[in-house]
């Protein structure tokens, strides 16, 4: 049985942060090599992300 307060969370692509929050490519790669956001690898050349790691980056730029 699934811990009820774990929120399921769908994994995102590039693409579809860089859509969903309007940030260009190239700031996602740079937050990701800066480490502010931890992408889930597969393999060497497949990201996904977490699009509350985002959410809570940008609202804390804003504060």
């Amino acid at each position: 049985m699934m811990n009820p307060s774990i929120r399921e969370e769908r994994l995102l692509t590039t693409a579809e942060i860089s859509k969903l929050f309007n940030l260009k490519k190239s700031t996602i790669y740079q937050w990701v090599h800066k480490g502010y956001v931890l992408p889930i690898k597969f393999g060497k050349k497949m990201n996904r992300y977490y699009a509350s790691q985002f959410e809570a980056l940008l609202n804390d730029q804003r504060n």
